[in-house]
């Protein structure tokens, strides 16, 4: 609510619920087929992703006004390994270098035309993107990366839930200590 009211939107704030689809571009679409033409933005964020920080958030905003196009991400610390499977087996069959990878995360931020674009591209597509930025890059346009947090985890398995809420917990306590 705070990023909405510092940039103006809860105005133009609308909220419709529409039916998902077979993957998450599908999904995406469904609901940007909602928003309307007039939007300079379209801000795509995944429930679960709940920890964003809002600093982090507004810095995307600013950047995708200018740029186009914007996610966050911070830099993968883990070593990565590509595999393939011998014999029934899986087995390592070289490291990546991991200097130049990262996460991504949501909130990820378009103009409404470069968005409306790139699915007028690939909306019928049989590739699979695994975010909208990728659907943009491939479109030919960059995205840029604004770094967030690690605390913007991703709530995929009940050990995540887990951790987010040891961290809900924290910043509880931190604010009624403050």
């Amino acid at each position: 609510k705070i990023l909405l009211q510092e940039f103006n939107f809860l105005s133009k704030l609308k909220i419709k619920v529409v039916v998902g689809g077979k993957l998450r571009q599908h999904s995406v679409f469904n609901g940007f087929s909602n928003v309307s033409t007039d939007s300079e933005l379209v801000l795509i964020h995944d429930v679960a992703r709940p920890l964003f920080d809002l600093n982090d958030v507004k810095k995307c905003i600013e950047k995708a006004l200018i740029s186009g196009a914007c996610v966050l991400g911070v830099p993968v610390i883990d070593t990565i390994k590509e595999t393939k499977f011998h014999n029934d087996e899986l087995i390592v069959s070289k490291t990546i270098d991991r200097k130049n990878l990262y996460i991504i995360q949501t909130p990820q931020l378009f103009t409404y035309d470069l968005l409306s674009s790139a699915y007028k591209m690939y909306k019928d597509s049989d590739d699979v993107f695994t975010d909208e930025a990728q659907m943009v890059e491939k479109s030919g346009k960059e995205v840029y990366l604004v770094m967030s947090t690690r605390r913007n985890i991703k709530i995929t398995y009940p050990e995540d839930l887990e951790i987010a809420s040891k961290i809900l917990k924290e910043d509880f306590h931190y604010a009624r200590s403050n």
